[in-house]
């Protein structure tokens, strides 16, 4: 780097360094102040969730207004021309009259009140939580990205005592009805009304019955009948819940409250500034990929070079095959039988022959797809790596601003590096199975495959011949061919161990002279290459 850019990326650092220190003020003490409001919403969620009696007292008023509606209804039927209706009828209207005048309005005053007491509570939280405050200072430029998670581990502990102890004096609050005016009211207005209505059922309704026949009477008794059973389990409930000894609880814990506020994250925005611009310019321009480029290379060379070897290998065994068949006319026989398996061997090297022309085609077509795929995935650097590169050079820079630029960046470029390689050491070696098992396919299902069904004939047909001579002599030229190419035969002698790595039983006998699992005779040679089997041997074993 030459010292005129040395210095505009140093001038440039100091207008970024103070641009972003601002914004991580600004930001961490609105992020502060959005945790402690969190809190205090999270005090009056849980104390309406814990609170001893629930949501059971502001139903107490819904009861008690819907009885005054059923009293209403009564009142404004036909008048009956009886001394005692007339009677029940005053007590309900005036009963509908003093409920009218301890509410305000149409709101559920019970609510408003247990309302009231959560704001007053979490008002209350929220002047103890204007003392904890941050230092901006003590966030550095290289914790933008965690900026929200240090506020939230340093500050919820630092709220949470404050929180617990404000939800504990909540739930004594909403729980205790003898210092909440309004729902004590209304709770004994529901338990008097219930035994008043009880009373009027009990003394007056046996009288009424008796003395008048008119319908509407009837009807009357029969509402107030109805009013008084649905009540009474409202008022047992609420009672119950009252003569219970109340238990505060213990709130919640710190991992729940914490798991509660949920506060969107801090997102710092890097400042414009020349100093991004030119770090990201020294960054991009470091030589990351030459030595991977190099591994890349290796490895595209070394498969071509297999594929190469593969390719000679089965124009040999072929030209074996090919040089073969000539000779296959002058082997002498008598009869028609030996005649007739001279005849069966060449129509099978010439099927041979064909096959592994085909074969080799397709593996030529196959392999050039390969090695295509090899130069589209040469390593580069991608555009998400660059901005990773260029992140992690700005967190370190910013971590620790250097001295020295040519020393950082030549640390940047040691600690980066080992990311890529991980992914192009995978290429490589993703790309290097793929080329592995399709030579490997090749060699068995191909080439070792047509060495073996020859051997076949060797077994079977030639020992059938007067003169097999040029028959075994081509075997020979195949098995020297396989053993230059590091793929020697697996042909175990009698007595052998049974090796499940490299040999396959096809029939298993009891055999005199043979322990169990002892090889008896080879059925079909089996190959291996130089680091694994590729065919097993076929044989039969002892048992």
């Amino acid at each position: 780097m030459r010292e005129s850019e040395r210095q505009a990326l140093w001038l440039s650092w100091q207008t970024f360094a103070n641009a972003t220190r601002t914004q991580i003020e600004i930001e961490a003490g609105n992020f502060l102040a959005s945790l402690k409001e969190a809190a205090c919403v999270e005090l009056q969620r849980s104390a309406a969730r814990f609170a001893t009696m629930g949501k059971n007292d502001e139903a107490i008023y819904v009861s008690l207004a819907n009885l005054m509606d059923v009293y209403r209804h009564v009142a404004a039927l036909p008048t009956v021309e009886n001394p005692l209706m007339h009677g029940i009828i005053e007590v309900l209207t005036a009963r509908v009259d003093e409920f009218d005048e301890k509410r305000e309005n149409d709101h559920n005053p019970i609510a408003a009140e247990k309302q009231h007491i959560l704001q007053a509570r979490a008002e209350l939280l929220r002047e103890q939580l204007a003392d904890i405050e941050c230092d901006p200072l003590a966030y550095n430029l290289n914790k933008i990205g965690t900026l929200s998670e240090n506020l939230t581990s340093e500050f919820l502990p630092k709220i949470y005592p404050h929180f617990q102890k404000n939800l504990r004096l909540a739930l004594a609050e909403l729980g205790n009805l003898h210092t909440r005016t309004v729902a004590a009211q209304f709770t004994d207005l529901l338990a008097r009304e219930w035994e008043e209505l009880g009373n009027i059922i009990i003394v007056q309704v046996a009288a009424l019955e008796n003395a008048s026949q008119d319908a509407t009477v009837h009807e009357v008794l029969n509402i107030l009948r109805e009013a008084y059973q649905h009540l009474g389990p409202i008022v047992a409930e609420t009672q119950k819940i009252l003569d219970t000894p109340r238990r505060d609880g213990d709130g919640i814990t710190l991992a729940e409250f914490s798991q509660a506020i949920n506060i969107a994250p801090v997102n710092i925005i890097v400042p414009e500034s020349d100093f991004v611009a030119l770090l990201t310019a020294e960054v991009e321009a470091l030589p990351l990929l030459d030595n991977f480029k190099t591994d890349f290379d290796q490895a595209t060379y070394q498969t071509q070079h297999a594929i190469n070897i593969d390719k000679l290998l089965a124009d040999g065994i072929t030209q074996v095959f090919e040089n073969l068949r000539p000779s296959l006319g002058q082997i002498p026989y008598e009869g028609e039988t030996q005649q007739a398996i001279l005849k069966g061997i060449e129509e099978t090297v010439a099927i041979k022959i064909d096959s592994l022309h085909d074969s080799i085609s397709q593996f030529e077509a196959d392999a050039t797809q390969l090695m295509t795929k090899f130069a589209e995935e040469r390593p580069a650097i991608s555009d998400a790596e660059r901005k990773q590169l260029a992140a992690t050079a700005c967190t370190a820079w910013l971590n620790s601003p250097p001295c020295d630029a040519d020393t950082f960046f030549t640390q940047i470029l040691t600690n980066d590096q080992l990311n890529i390689k991980h992914r192009v050491d995978k290429q490589i070696s993703n790309l290097a199975e793929k080329a592995e098992k399709f030579l490997f396919r090749f060699k068995k299902d191909v080439l070792l495959y047509e060495v073996c069904t020859y051997e076949e004939i060797l077994t079977h047909s030639a020992a059938r011949l007067p003169d097999a001579a040029a028959l075994f002599a081509a075997h020979a030229e195949l098995e020297m061919l396989l053993k230059n190419n590091n793929i020697t035969p697996i042909s175990p002698a009698p007595h052998e161990p049974f090796n499940a790595f490299e040999h396959e039983v096809l029939v298993a006998e009891k055999q005199d002279g043979f322990n169990k699992g002892e090889i008896i005779k080879v059925i079909n040679t089996g190959y291996r290459g130089a680091d694994k089997v590729i065919v097993r041997a076929n044989v039969i074993a002892a048992r």
